[in-house]
């Protein structure tokens, strides 16, 4: 009984769905669009090819010589509306408070592995810092401390 039903089903559902193939892939984009900013010939939009990388794009716009590509990971996939900002050597590169790593944060003056993961945890746990004044709020962090780092790190 089990099967006949099934063949019914099979059977009615030639006749009430539309039979149209929707080939996906045209509505799927060939190239991305990535922006390219700092310390580069020609800064501006660039159009690449899917799944291309950073150092793709960073090819195009031409990299300066006084840049700094070691906090650029050269080898990420880009993806289309992706921004890569490319720093020169004399800049002070920030760290962000609301995405650095342990061992990120641990470089900051005053700083230390206890510190770092109390900011990570107090991040896991109440989301994104609003200000860089609200570091102030991970026990330990005092006007002292923040006032040595307050230039080194963003959001």
């Amino acid at each position: 009984m089990l099967k006949v039903f099934i063949i019914l089903v099979t059977l009615c559902s030639f006749f009430i769905i539309d039979k149209q193939i929707i080939d996906l892939k045209q509505y799927e984009k060939a190239t991305l669009k990535v922006e390219v900013k700092g310390n580069v010939a020609n800064p501006g939009i660039f159009e690449l090819n899917k799944y291309s990388v950073v150092n793709d794009v960073l090819n195009e716009a031409i990299v300066l010589e006084d840049s700094d590509l070691s906090s650029i990971n050269l080898n990420m996939i880009l993806q289309d509306n992706d921004v890569i900002y490319v720093p020169a050597k004399s800049e002070i590169v920030k760290i962000s408070i609301n995405s650095a790593t342990v061992e990120q944060l641990s470089t900051l003056d005053g700083i230390g592995e206890k510190t770092a993961l109390k900011i990570v945890e107090y991040r896991n746990e109440h989301g994104f810092f609003n200000n860089i004044e609200d570091l102030m709020l991970i026990p330990g962090i005092k006007q002292a401390k923040f006032d040595k780092i307050k230039d080194h790190i963003s959001l």
